[in-house]
């Protein structure tokens, strides 16, 4: 309210006026006088659960911001790949992506990318945890928390528990503190002190890039051997001078029979050492080329990275003996590791606390939809919720919205049906209740044929049930609720009504008196 009084106030060159409490009858009176323009300054953001139909009527008011979950670019799905990147690849290429997915049991699996997109420039808000684990995404964005529950970062704060991929730092001091005890003691101190292993102080030292080596050692002579730079030169120009004057190496022209060591040497060489042949004549020659070694000989770059260095044939099921075509993929040397060994620090999720939710501004946002069932993936170290544009409604049922304006006794219709010789009388909402069932058996069935979500929501009606979220100036919801609530230009459809007039009574009771003249005859 002190924000719209002060756009009033500058254009009326009375900013001397300004209190700390808001002028509630100087804003009502430039509101009544027609002056509307100040109140374009403030926005007010509202989360809408309804139809189909009735979102596509609310997308018509295009000076509005309609919004989902987003991320901005440079967020990371896999170690050296962006979503940006990933959506300026080719198509194909987006499709034959792998990244990190969580299962229902928590362990977290490869998951091929369904579909890459862009949501546009949007507000955007920085998370921090106590882990150390960051990303900027808009309030939407929905987070995993325990309990396997996806939330969006509106309804997160500082203090809640978010799920991410990794392991939990054993070392449980901050790294300041790290810092001031690496001034005084050796990594080894360090690590007794913390009852951790060395190697993970060493880890982390590296990783804030104050490592020195043998720094604070006790007893450094042993790292010179009692040398000195000066020493060590002086040692290095006499042993070249010697070979210079001719000194040579010991065994220089010495056979077997001159000296016992050098017969040593070329016995165990010839015990030991095999050059193998090729063909059939080598030891690991299994009757010819295996098929999954002639697979795609002509492929030449990596089916998941595109890298055409050190290719190799992996095996889907990991069964070597399995060599179908549906089975081998074509994969770098690094893919291949990793598909065997895991993509990511850790198997699983641990909990992580927020510590900072903090307000970047506007930025480019994208967004990721992966294949069912698992529609979630791991964004610099959070798990997250992808926006499936295309629900997967198979397994909780088609959620609808009930419409207004038919009630049960509803324009009478008389259908036959086989179980009863007389016709029996079906209302409007009946009609359309069987009409939501079928749509979605037909809707399951497609899914049980492996048709994908965005192919089976063909089927899907206007009653599907969706949210969406909305952000207008002041200004812009008057005019929104005069048309859609008081229909200043034409009777609204009726579940616009129903939707926009709790809507504009909410806003006059919360934003008052910024929406008082705005009146229902039936008031």
């Amino acid at each position: 309210m002190l924000k719209i009084e002060f756009a009033y106030r500058e254009c009326y060159k009375s900013e001397g006026k300004m209190a700390e409490v808001p002028n509630v009858e100087f804003i009502r009176n430039k509101i009544n006088i027609g002056h509307l323009s100040p109140l374009e300054h403030v926005a007010i953001t509202v989360e809408i659960i309804c139809d189909r139909g009735v979102s596509h009527e609310l997308v018509r008011h295009r000076i509005a911001s309609f919004s989902q979950e987003c991320i901005v670019g440079n967020t990371k799905i896999k170690k050296n790949l962006t979503v940006q990147e990933l959506y300026n690849k080719p198509k194909q290429y987006q499709q034959m992506t792998c990244i990190k997915s969580i299962n229902n049991e928590g362990q977290v699996i490869l998951n091929r990318v369904a579909a890459v997109f862009r949501k546009g420039i949007q507000d955007v808000y920085k998370v921090i945890t106590d882990s150390g684990y960051e990303i900027t995404c808009t309030m939407e964005h929905k987070f995993l928390s325990t309990g396997i529950k996806y939330i969006p970062l509106k309804n997160l704060q500082i203090g809640d528990i978010v799920l991410t991929n990794g392991r939990p730092c054993l070392i449980q001091i901050s790294d300041e503190e790290l810092t001031n005890m690496y001034d005084t003691y050796t990594p080894q101190d360090i690590a007794e002190v913390l009852k951790v292993p060395c190697h993970t102080i060493y880890r982390k030292l590296k990783k804030l890039r104050i490592f020195e080596k043998h720094k604070n050692d006790y007893d450094q002579a042993k790292y010179t051997k009692n040398h000195t730079e000066e020493s060590y030169d002086k040692m290095s120009e006499t042993i070249q001078q010697q070979y210079n004057d001719g000194r040579e190496v010991w065994n220089k022209g010495i056979t077997e029979d001159m000296h016992p060591s050098v017969a040593a040497q070329g016995e165990a060489l010839r015990a030991h050492h095999y050059n193998n042949k090729g063909g059939e004549n080598n030891s690991n020659w299994k009757t010819g080329i295996s098929v999954y070694r002639e697979y795609k000989r002509d492929e030449n770059c990596c089916e998941f990275c595109g890298e055409d260095d050190k290719l190799e044939v992996h095996h889907l099921d990991e069964n070597r003996d399995n060599n179908d075509v549906d089975n081998l993929v074509k994969v770098c040397i690094t893919c291949h590791g990793r598909l065997h060994h895991g993509w990511h620090v850790g198997k699983s999720a641990f909990p992580s606390t927020i510590t900072s939710i903090e307000y970047i501004g506007k930025e480019e946002t994208y967004d990721i939809e992966m294949e069912a069932p698992y529609h979630n993936y791991v964004a610099n170290g959070f798990i997250v919720h992808n926006s499936t544009r295309y629900c997967n409604y198979s397994g909780n049922g088609l959620a609808v919205i009930d419409p207004c304006f038919w009630d049960p006794s509803s324009f009478m219709y008389r259908c036959p049906t086989s179980e009863a010789p007389k016709e029996t009388a079906m209302s409007c909402r009946e009609i359309w209740y069987e009409a939501m069932k079928a749509a979605e058996i037909a809707y399951n069935k497609l899914i049980s044929l492996n048709a994908s979500p965005q192919e089976a929501r063909s089927v899907l009606p206007n009653s599907t049930k969706t949210a969406i979220v909305v952000t207008q100036n002041i200004r812009q919801w008057r005019h929104f609720f005069r048309l859609r609530a008081l229909g200043m230009t034409g009777k609204p459809h009726p579940q616009m009504i129903e939707l926009a007039l709790p809507m504009m009574k909410a806003f006059k009771k919360d934003y008052f008196p910024l929406f008082e003249n705005l009146q229902n005859e039936n008031e």
